[in-house]
């Protein structure tokens, strides 16, 4: 899991913190979850609390905090 993925991802629709949801989407097609070291670092790059961010994953059914099969 790379750091310059969640940096093209926050590039991508700037650090909108209204943009959280399409953010989580792109990170979970890219690794068919939402892995917990990305998830710390777009708190970090968006200024979003992480627990802002797992409420809002936890909320959505579409995301998963467990990796999935392909």
């Amino acid at each position: 899991m790379s750091r310059q993925d969640v940096e093209e991802i926050v590039e991508t629709y700037g650090s909108k913190k209204h943009a959280v949801i399409m953010m989580l989407q792109d990170i979970q097609d890219k690794y068919n979850y939402l892995p917990q070291d990305v998830l710390k670092d777009l708190s970090k790059r968006i200024d979003v609390p992480l627990s802002r961010i797992y409420s809002i994953a936890t909320y959505y059914k579409l995301f998963s905090l467990k990796p999935k099969g392909r």
